[in-house]
């Protein structure tokens, strides 16, 4: 039976349904306090809302195109201090009249979305943040994200449940794909656009003679995140496992974010080494499939924090680490500690998520944070072992989750209109 991540199940209903079954707030008086250059809303709920007049006319519907949402002129230095000469409720709407003679119109149930209060500009920065819900190898093997491909293919509802877990979870699977190349279109097309780079748009991983790369060889692999030496390292990775080998060829998983809290918890001086010293990273050769030269390197911390001190990407990656490290001579020894301490720990059993992906299976799993690696592969089925990958940008996976979310909340809305 396939089933979904419960640690984020009531989170992912609660984002699908944002916006949506909220009853619209009924306005019961509005003023102006004209010395703040604000309106006041009081609401029948007991809520009362406040809006800058600039911003009310900054957003006049007249100045937005309704067709694409985006603004058709800007605001004039004159206009930033321009006072409204009347404010009224007329049939479920705000109407503001300006002392230039412009009128706005805004519909109550947008103005209330619109709050400035901290409980609504939290709904909507939550829309550009990460809710990262951290995992070991117990929880995720008990709450693994699982659905099937053909609904996947089918139902946007699976569809969003999936690229939610895998935006904030950060690893998920789909079953029963079908044992063939270009399924990954078929599914990548689903949600958009694919992000091309050196190996290509889709690129096969099989045993090859003359390996550019060791994913190409029978060998184990150490944990890593892909490709750390572009500069725009790709976010999210999805592999269809075509054809399994016999023996060997498991795969591990660890969640990175949950490595880094750990390692600022108990060692926090080879935490502050890893997010403050940068390593090279790079990698050269050639793409026998297209005979394209390449030659990528970046200077970069194993692990970067966002402007709140939150992680927000780990570069983990001994494979394509170069000589480099720009520290001193000094440190170089205690560079070299934390940096074994966050594999040390990657590979602890209570963080070593392993899973040996059966023919038709395609592990979705978040680039910027998740490590993955494998065992090495044996026996005569070691040639057949098949795997297609490609890679997916943040931007694309959110965008359609809002998408969706969106045409949810617009069909909600029509359906209350049709039977009010």
């Amino acid at each position: 039976m396939l089933r979904s991540c419960g640690f984020v199940a009531a989170s992912a209903a609660r984002a699908f349904s944002r916006h949506v079954n909220a009853a619209s707030s009924v306005p019961q008086r509005v003023s102006l306090a004209e010395s703040d250059h604000l309106l006041s809303v009081d609401w029948k709920d007991g809520h009362s809302s406040a809006y800058p007049l600039v911003w009310l006319l900054d957003n006049c519907p007249s100045r937005i195109n309704s067709g694409n949402g985006q603004r058709v002129g800007r605001l004039t230095r004159r206009e930033l201090r321009l006072r409204a000469a009347s404010v009224s409720l007329e049939k479920g709407r705000l109407v503001v009249r300006w002392e230039n003679g412009e009128l706005s119109v805004f519909p109550v149930d947008w103005l209330r979305r619109h709050c400035f209060s901290p409980t609504s500009r939290h709904a909507f920065v939550s829309d550009h943040a990460d809710d990262a819900k951290l995992w070991d190898a117990d929880r995720i093997r008990r709450e693994l994200f699982t659905c099937a491909f053909a609904d996947v293919i089918a139902d946007d509802a699976v569809l969003f449940r999936l690229l939610f877990n895998l935006d904030n979870v950060g690893i998920c699977l789909i079953k029963e794909a079908p044992k063939t190349e270009g399924q990954l279109a078929r599914l990548c097309a689903r949600v958009g656009f694919v992000r091309e780079t050196h190996y290509g748009t889709y690129f096969t991983v099989k045993s090859k003679e003359n390996p550019n790369n060791n994913a190409y060889t029978s060998s184990a692999l150490d944990l890593h995140v892909d490709l750390p030496q572009i500069t725009r390292t790709p976010d999210f990775q999805f592999l269809h496992c075509i054809t399994q080998a016999g023996e060997g060829g498991e795969n591990c998983f660890v969640d990175g974010f949950r490595v880094a809290q750990v390692l600022r918890d108990k060692y926090p001086d080879d935490y502050y080494l890893l997010t403050t010293t940068k390593l090279q990273y790079t990698d050269r050769g050639c793409e026998p499939d297209t005979g394209l030269l390449f030659h990528n390197t970046t200077m970069r911390c194993p692990i970067e924090l966002a402007s709140n001190g939150d992680v927000k990407r780990v570069y983990i990656n001994n494979h394509t680490r170069s000589s480099f490290i720009d520290a001193d001579p000094k440190k170089i020894l205690r560079v070299y500690e934390a940096w074994t301490r966050f594999y040390d720990l990657s590979y602890e059993a209570r963080h070593l998520f392993r899973i040996k992906l059966t023919s038709g299976d395609v592990i979705c799993f978040k680039n910027s944070r998740v490590l993955h690696g494998r065992e090495a592969f044996t026996g005569r089925s070691a040639i057949e072992r098949h795997l297609q990958g490609c890679y997916m940008d943040e931007d694309v996976v959110r965008s359609k989750l809002l998408s969706i979310r969106d045409a949810v909340s617009n069909k909600q809305q029509v359906d209350n209109q049709a039977a009010a």
